[in-house]
């Protein structure tokens, strides 16, 4: 019996590999709720901070993430755009952070940021955006959920199992449909 984290990886083990239904189960990933919560500080901003989280690997879609960023910019939304994470297994990613033309609506954290200091640094966001492809379930969002925070997910996601009402999971994988859900 096969234990995995979302009917995204149940349906997809079933079509590729054939695994019988019953012969899996859905838990999703822990979240340590005692560490991930919301923020009894106020400390957002005037402006809408968008949350890149994770890993940036071409399956991920950090190249729709700022596509659609750039787009919200460009038609006016007060935006500022945090990326936690590296790009170190595809360094071009590197080059496309540094052309991105609103550099100061940007932050990167490149470096590991210690699990702990993870929700201080969310209580500054408004959503998390992960339109990833063929996702099992991307803990990020799930922490971000934990501390408050609605997120974006891509269609083929694990995380639309999980989703509130609050919570968008985009149609396809075009930058106007995450445009459209960041507006």
């Amino acid at each position: 019996h096969l234990v995995v984290t979302s009917e995204f990886s149940k349906a997809s083990l079933h079509y590729l590999h054939g695994v019988p239904n019953d012969h899996m189960s859905v838990l999703p990933l822990p979240v340590d709720l005692d560490l991930f919560r919301p923020s009894p500080l106020d400390i957002r901003t005037h402006s809408l901070n968008i949350c890149w989280l994770g890993r940036i690997v071409p399956r991920k879609r950090f190249d729709l993430f700022l596509e659609a960023a750039l787009m919200a910019i460009q038609k006016g939304v007060n935006l500022h755009i945090t990326v936690l994470g590296d790009e170190k297994l595809i360094p071009g990613y590197r080059q496309m952070i540094a052309a991105f033309p609103h550099q100061s609506r940007l932050t990167w954290i490149r470096e590991p940021i210690p699990r702990k200091e993870v929700p201080f640094l969310l209580a500054y966001q408004d959503v998390v955006i992960q339109p990833s492809e063929d996702e099992d379930l991307g803990s990020g969002p799930l922490e971000a959920q934990a501390c408050g925070l609605p997120i974006i997910v891509g269609p083929k996601s694990g995380n639309a199992d999980y989703l509130s009402q609050r919570d968008v999971r985009l149609p396809n994988y075009q930058a106007a449909y995450l445009y459209s859900a960041i507006d």
